[in-house]
Parts: structure tokens; C-alpha cells; sequence
């Protein structure tokens, strides 16, 4: 698994903003086979505080993963746990991702 966030907004010195992109790249062993062709999994995203939104999964072509991003607004907090989970159709899940964001 794989994570990377990202600032969003206009830069701006004298109010910069606080969202948070964070997109996961989930992949599956050989064994198990990829879920390109399967329906895509549901994403739970939750966190502590703040304010979760825009929650997309989609197949990842280049892993034959998939792949979830979603926004975290953190309304003024110095820290959150974020945690997101995918579940199948199947009633399979992926490996739970959990991150503990702090202010900068």
C-alpha cells in the first residue's frame, strides 16, 4: 500500500489553507488476482475530528490495484486519525489504512 498527500487551494501567505488530498494506492498479491473486472469496492473514510469528502475508488491500471483518494479538512485541529477501510461485494476487505495527520 502506498500513500501520498498534497496541499489543495491557492496558495495564499496570509490564510493558507489546511485541506488535505491523500491518495492510496492499494495492491493485491498474484495469488489472489487483480479486481479490475470486479465491481469496485465501497470505502469507508472516517476521521477524529475534521471533516471528510470527496471519497472516489477507481482501478488503478498501472498496479491492477486500486486506488482511493478523498479530501480531509481538518476545521482547525492540530491532529486527527484518519482511518479507511474497502470492502468487496464479496464481503472480502482490503487492509485497513490508518494515519495519524498532524498540523505542520
Amino acid at each position: 500500500m502506498v500513500c501520498r498527500h498534497e496541499l489543495l487551494g491557492t496558495p495564499d501567505v496570509k490564510a493558507p489553507t489546511l485541506v488535505r488530498r491523500f491518495v492510496i494506492d492499494y495492491a493485491f498479491a498474484s495469488h489472489i488476482g487483480t479486481r479490475e473486472s470486479a465491481t469496485l469496492p465501497k470505502a469507508k473514510v472516517s476521521s477524529s475530528v475534521g471533516k471528510i469528502d470527496n471519497v472516489v475508488t477507481y482501478a488503478n491500471p498501472l498496479t491492477g490495484g486500486i486506488r482511493l483518494s478523498f479530501t480531509f479538512d481538518p476545521k482547525n485541529n492540530r491532529a486527527a486519525e484518519l482511518r479507511a477501510e474497502l470492502s468487496f461485494a464479496d464481503r472480502r476487505t482490503a487492509e485497513t489504512w490508518l494515519y495519524r495527520w498532524t498540523s505542520p
